[in-house]
């Protein structure tokens, strides 16, 4: 927010001693805040499977209350339970399309004919 205010400064839209961006503009503070929440969450979806953790405290535009700050806790287990255990398979099918994995190659516990 910080650097939409100086550019908003810089346009002569805010006074340079005046209010902040969140005071003289609060519909366009609000939706910055909505937006930035929105693509934390499509990203941290793509990457992870699930929303940003972050997005409720972007949302408010400050600190989290602690029932939030609880269910970040949740969050954060059932991330790592997707992590650890349910992605895999997706994992598996980038990597069959990608051509990173191939079929018929041996990789682990190969039994070589090699007396070494």
């Amino acid at each position: 927010m910080q650097v939409l205010e100086r550019q908003a400064m810089a346009a002569g839209l805010l006074n340079e001693e005046g209010l902040g961006l969140a005071d003289e503009y609060p519909e366009v503070s609000r939706a910055v805040r909505t937006l930035w929440s929105n693509l934390g969450n499509v990203a941290a979806d793509q990457v992870s499977g699930l929303g940003s953790m972050a997005g409720p405290a972007v949302r408010a535009g400050g600190d989290l209350p602690a029932l939030a700050r609880a269910l970040n806790c949740y969050f954060a287990v059932e991330r790592w339970f997707h992590a650890a255990f349910l992605d895999a398979r997706k994992q598996d099918g980038i990597d069959l399309v990608t051509g990173a994995y191939q079929v018929g190659v041996c990789v682990a516990f190969c039994v070589s004919s090699s007396p070494l």
